[in-house]
């Protein structure tokens, strides 16, 4: 009951709602800065990615085009790709920070 209580207070307490997305291009990691967050009252959500430049089945392995996010500071995300940098993908990403 107390973490359903705390959902709905989160819900009514949103400081800022960031969304952007990051084009990683031949290489392992790409990165878009947003405006500063503090990272103990923040979520990243991945809202979805699109690829191209797989050729074979095997590009199309999670692992090596599946990207990760994170948020590595207070003003920067991260998407990483596994093993085939040679993918171009884009992920789309939305950061929401609350007041507590």
């Amino acid at each position: 009951m107390a973490g359903m209580f705390r959902s709905i207070l989160r819900a009514l307490v949103i400081k800022s709602i960031q969304r952007g997305t990051i084009t990683v291009n031949g290489a392992a990691t790409g990165t878009a800065a947003i405006t500063a967050v503090d990272t103990t009252k923040t979520e990243l959500r991945m809202l979805g990615f699109s690829h191209a430049g797989a050729t074979t089945m095997n590009n199309w392995a999670p692992t090596q085009v599946w990207p990760r996010i994170a948020l590595t500071n207070t003003t920067t995300v991260t998407a990483t790709l596994g093993a085939d940098p040679t993918v171009n993908v884009i992920v789309s990403f939305e950061v929401t920070e609350y007041w507590y």
